[in-house]
């Protein structure tokens, strides 16, 4: 079948309708090769030198998105890199003051994850892997809290697929 009128003229534009197809087929396709992007992430956002004082919890850390994407790890260390520091510095994020990335098992609010479950899992490859959506205008919040005798200084990073549409 011809794409010309008896004019000659086409009766539809051929490159919309590619672009229109291939359009929804992207759509279609980005979440399942969303697992694929996942594995090499375009980018983190760090809070690093967070200092907490043996036996106490920071104050809320902010964590503000350079984009629309999701969050796929969390990568966080302590400076000196002990075992016993690992273990001993929990962590806590926040997803805009209403929802615990970690809640408790009990169902009674927040949950620490110790860093040593981040970084020291041998089937970890050295971050906590998860999937959450998130937007420029959505904040994260999290919270250290250092269980040794000692003061900690500890790096936290979460890796992000940026989702925006153009992307730079």
């Amino acid at each position: 079948m011809s794409n010309l009128a008896t004019t000659g003229a086409p009766l539809f534009d051929s490159s919309a309708v590619a672009l229109a197809i291939l359009g929804s087929t992207a759509t279609a396709m980005s979440n399942a090769m969303l697992p694929l992007a996942e594995i090499s992430p375009q980018g983190s956002v760090s809070s690093n030198n967070n200092s907490v004082t043996a036996t106490t919890t920071s104050g809320g850390i902010s964590i503000q998105w350079p984009c629309n994407g999701f969050a796929v790890g969390i990568r966080a260390t302590t400076r000196d890199g002990a075992a016993a520091s690992l273990a001993g510095m929990l962590l806590r994020v926040q997803v805009d003051g209403t929802f615990e990335l970690f809640p408790s098992a009990s169902g009674q609010g927040a949950g620490y994850l110790p860093l040593s479950q981040i970084m020291a899992s041998a089937n970890s490859l050295g971050r906590y892997a998860f999937r959450r959506r998130f937007t420029q205008a959505t904040f994260w919040t999290i919270y250290l809290q250092n269980t040794t005798g000692g003061t900690l200084v500890a790096d936290v990073a979460f890796d992000y697929i940026n989702t925006s549409s153009p992307q730079p």
